[in-house]
């Protein structure tokens, strides 16, 4: 979202309705306005999970402070006019956004970056979010999705209706394939590293002991801040580097072999994996280094990679034949950046997608005020 708010051809207000305020969006004015007050140590517990009875309880507030707010009334702040309202239905504020578009007669567009039944997984909110998400995706003006696998999941359960797939975007895309080391094999993560990826890094850390024992000098990066589980090698250098601005992140991949890019196995994460698209992935394919996808072939990203040859794929969790992969040669490696280099270009240019997620929300507002968004 950061990178289409960065240019947003009409003004953007983003509403914050998390108890606990956490990083705010930067790229764009920002007002809190919390679904329910705070409950203090409860937010970071297990019993997290449970508060969301609270949320559903306090959703007409929210609606009416959300109408308050588009209308630009006197005491709210900032004084704003809206020309519709976006939600991103992780957590149940979306019934009020669409109880406040609906009052003012404003459109609603909804965004679907993961599998919400999966994102609100064991919530005590889950079954009343999703039992109202039928009607949020029917009465939306557009619907943005992450991935073609996204869009036909959610006509499938709620009807047949059009929608945009809006992803992460790059600019520009490198123009060629990064020199490699001879000997040597440094694989790279970077990223949010969750906790059900322990069993890929073992599984990963595994295989680059084979390759040390067959003499090739490999290694670990991450760059992904603090790290869920332990890794730990007797031969394999491991290192991890904090967050870092995008410009570290490119000076990365000058020194790297390897993008690995894990997706959790397991039933349990079926919903997870079989629609959504993660940011690293598009960021991946532009940096000019090959592509390791390590996670279940029925998987929206995995069916995207390999529709395009634009990565190396494993899908289990056997250190062997994981390493038999890792020992690609220089020329296959090649093949494989051009691959996605060419995905990148013809898929994930920024201002493509920028395009793509504006026109409607501009067709929509056409003849208001856009000095207001």
């Amino acid at each position: 979202m950061r990178s289409l708010l960065a240019e947003a051809p009409v003004a953007v207000l983003a509403v914050a309705t998390s108890p606990r305020l956490g990083a705010q969006t930067a790229c764009v004015p920002e007002v809190h306005m919390p679904i329910r007050p705070s409950l203090g140590r409860l937010e970071t517990t297990r019993a997290f999970k449970a508060l969301g009875v609270f949320d559903v309880a306090m959703l007409e507030s929210l609606s009416r402070r959300l109408t308050r707010l588009g209308e630009g009334q006197a005491g709210t702040s900032p004084r704003v006019r809206a020309g519709s309202f976006h939600a991103i239905p992780h957590s149940v504020d979306f019934v009020a956004v669409q109880r406040a578009a609906d009052r003012l007669g404003l459109p609603m567009f909804l965004s679907l970056h993961d599998d919400p039944g999966y994102a609100l997984r064991d919530r005590a909110e889950r079954a009343y979010a999703l039992r109202h998400l039928g009607a949020a995706w029917l009465g939306a003006r557009e619907r943005f999705v992450i991935s073609e696998d996204m869009g036909l999941e959610m006509c499938r359960r709620y009807g047949d209706q059009a929608y945009v797939i809006v992803t992460d975007g790059l600019d520009p895309v490198r123009p060629l394939p990064r020199t490699v080391t001879p000997g040597r094999l440094s694989v790279y993560f970077m990223g949010a590293a969750h906790i059900p990826y322990d069993g890929n890094f073992q599984c990963l850390v595994a295989a680059l002991e084979q390759m040390r024992d067959r003499g090739i000098d490999a290694r670990l990066v991450t760059r992904a801040g603090h790290f869920p589980f332990r890794l730990k090698s007797r031969t394999v250098p491991i290192e991890h580097r904090p967050w870092a601005p995008q410009s570290d992140v490119e000076r990365d991949f000058d020194d790297v072999d390897l993008a690995y890019m894990p997706l959790p196995f397991g039933p349990e994460h079926a919903d997870f994996v079989r629609c959504s698209l993660s940011t690293k992935m598009v960021t991946y394919l532009g940096s000019g280094v090959p592509v390791l996808f390590h996670g279940p072939k029925q998987s929206a990203a995995g069916n995207l990679l390999r529709q395009a040859g634009a990565a190396f794929e494993a899908d289990s969790l056997d250190a062997r034949a994981l390493c038999e992969i890792l020992a690609f040669d220089r020329d296959r490696g090649i093949a494989i950046v051009e691959n996605a280099l060419r995905l990148a270009r013809a898929r994930f240019r920024l201002a493509d997608i920028r395009t793509r997620f504006w026109a409607p929300i501009l067709a929509a507002e056409d003849g208001r005020d856009h000095r207001h968004g």
